[in-house]
């Protein structure tokens, strides 16, 4: 299965984790769409935080996963959930550590 991996960052060292793609805070909806073709990501990485949560949701992919870990920005964000089941969303939460 070829899978689109989008990281919502400025850290280049996410493209080592294995993210495909790389994409700053500023325009994160159009570069994706750009990318994909307008079908979205796979999967999206959020090592950011609040900031970037609903951006990280409006470029995730029909049966896509967001991966998160780290609130640089806060920890806490509203979850429109009807967002996330009728996408059949996955959410995917880690340390980003090697336990």
């Amino acid at each position: 299965m070829d899978a689109t991996v989008i990281s919502v960052s400025r850290r280049g060292w996410l493209r080592e984790l294995g993210a495909d793609y790389v994409v700053g805070y500023d325009k994160v909806v159009d570069e994706a769409s750009k990318i994909t073709n307008g079908k979205m990501a796979n999967v999206v990485v959020n090592s950011v935080g609040a900031s970037v949560w609903d951006s990280s949701l409006q470029v995730l992919g029909v049966n896509g996963r967001i991966v998160f870990f780290g609130g640089i920005t806060r920890a806490n964000v509203n979850v429109n959930l009807s967002r996330i089941y009728g996408a059949h969303a996955k959410l995917i939460g880690t340390t980003g550590g090697n336990s």
